[in-house]
Order: structure tokens, then C-alpha cells, then sequence
């Protein structure tokens, strides 16, 4: 059975979770489309400080929806945070909605562009997000 384009951009989008929160750059930037709409090297410039200035993250995201527009695919979410800071040992926590949007590529959904407030690259925000989410919420990190 042919797989629904929608679920499996929701899947891409948890493996990404997944490989931020477990700090695995390598993992993390396979899943970012080679035409990566903001500054690809800033990205992982960015992953890399995050990875240095927070530890213990951990994101709770929700999904409320997915919507194609031409050959991407946006995600709607919320999400709540909470990582420690590697500088002064506090717990930080936040909350926001946003959107990220994922493209097919050869070997699967790949990330193709981040809005603010970000969820990943926080180190980099303005390096990193193409766009600001109209219905941003929440707090930085």
C-alpha cells in the first residue's frame, strides 16, 4: 500500500525531533535539503552552538495540521520546550507555534525552510529562519 505523502511528512519532521534532541549534527543535517531556503551553513553552524549551549533538550511538539502548496509540504505545529543551559546549569523552558516545510527529494522529505520563532538553530535565528510564523506565541529560550 502506497503511503500518504502527509504521513510521511510527519515522520520526517519526528526524525528530526529526534536527532536534535539526541544532539546527532550528522543525523540531523542529512534530513535538510541540499536546497535549503535559508543559509544551509548557518543551519548547522547554528545546530552546532545549540548542541554546545543547551543540553537536555526536549521538545513536545504537535502537529496541527500539514497542507501542500506546489511540490512542498508546510507543518503547523506547536511545541513546548525545555533544555538546560550549559553556561549557568538553569532550566529554560519555552512555548511557540511555527511551520517548517519539507520537500521530496531522491531519498525522502527533506527540510527545506524554517519560520521564527525557531525550533531548531536557536543560536542562529536570524541566519537561519526565512519567515516569521503570523501566529508566533511563546517566549525565547
Amino acid at each position: 500500500m502506497a503511503s500518504n505523502p502527509q504521513d510521511e511528512v510527519r515522520r520526517a519532521f519526528q526524525n528530526l525531533l529526534q536527532a536534535y534532541m539526541q544532539e546527532n549534527r550528522a543525523a540531523f543535517m542529512r534530513l535538510v535539503s541540499d536546497n535549503f531556503e535559508g543559509n544551509e551553513s548557518a543551519l548547522e553552524d547554528a545546530i552546532t552552538d545549540d548542541f554546545r549551549y543547551l543540553d537536555n533538550i526536549r521538545i513536545d511538539s504537535q502537529i496541527s495540521r500539514v497542507a501542500q502548496f506546489d511540490r512542498s509540504f508546510e507543518v503547523y505545529f506547536t511545541f513546548n520546550r525545555q533544555v538546560t543551559s550549559t553556561r549557568s546549569g538553569k532550566v529554560l523552558r519555552d512555548a511557540a507555534a511555527s511551520t517548517v516545510s519539507f520537500v521530496r527529494e531522491s531519498d525522502g522529505f527533506k527540510l527545506s525552510r524554517m519560520a521564527a520563532p525557531l525550533i531548531f538553530g536557536l543560536s542562529g535565528a536570524s541566519e537561519v529562519a526565512t519567515a516569521v510564523t503570523a501566529q508566533s506565541v511563546g517566549t525565547t529560550v
